[in-house]
């Protein structure tokens, strides 16, 4: 099992969503794709959203598909975005996840402080603003092993930078990968399917064929 996690603006129906959940499905492994709150089907308002709440809601989506009856076996996160940055928050915390995929997931969220103009035209609201200011849980962790970090070459909104930092304080087995040309939201199809293809590998590799 997968889970799949959207990023700041996006939903689970993104095309790149659907067409992972396709592929891995393809490869004998169910992916959930779900909608954070204020977000695509969710109920709630995307101004209440703050960096913890997201995590909790990915907790709450990780509990409940655990009890599901037809649910079972080892389990994957796949977070693009701030969801690639959700995804190993939750996993530092989730004995149960054995790999993570980020596509173009930052280190550390502190290019958001003091864009407090820019979150507000976006339809976030105070909550995340004061969280940012806090400075509470803006780092990614370390240390989680079997993890692949993968990042467009050319992505303006998220560096590769932080792919690098991602990388060096991530635990063996480990890799980076880059998407040559590739923008921040995978824009291109031909690096889409790249992106899906590699993903696909690497949950098969560690979910499915048992590698250590």
């Amino acid at each position: 099992m997968v889970i799949a996690c959207h990023g700041l603006l996006s939903s689970k129906d993104s095309p790149k969503y659907v067409a992972l959940a396709d592929a891995l499905a393809a490869a004998g492994l169910a992916c959930a794709r779900f909608d954070f709150s204020g977000c695509g089907d969710s109920e709630g308002a995307l101004e209440q959203t703050t960096v913890a709440r997201r995590v909790a809601e990915l907790h709450a989506v990780a509990e409940a598909l655990s009890a599901h009856p037809l649910v079972a076996g080892n389990v994957g996160l796949m977070g693009s975005s701030l969801g690639g940055f959700i995804a190993l928050r939750h996993a530092k915390g989730d004995p149960r996840v054995l790999a993570v995929v980020s596509w173009a997931a930052p280190a550390d969220l502190t290019d958001l402080q003091g864009e407090e103009e820019l979150l507000l035209r976006h339809g976030l609201g105070r909550p995340l603003l004061e969280e940012l200011e806090r400075g509470e849980g803006l780092e990614a962790p370390g240390g989680l092993h079997r993890c692949l970090f993968l990042h467009g070459s050319a992505d303006a909104l998220v560096p590769v930078a932080h792919a690098r930092a991602l990388y060096a304080r991530a635990a063996e087995p480990r890799a980076l990968e880059l998407l040559p040309g590739a923008d921040h939201v995978l824009s291109d199809p031909a690096a889409r399917a790249e992106a899906v293809a590699r993903t696909v590998a690497w949950f098969t590799r560690f979910l499915l064929d048992g590698a250590a």
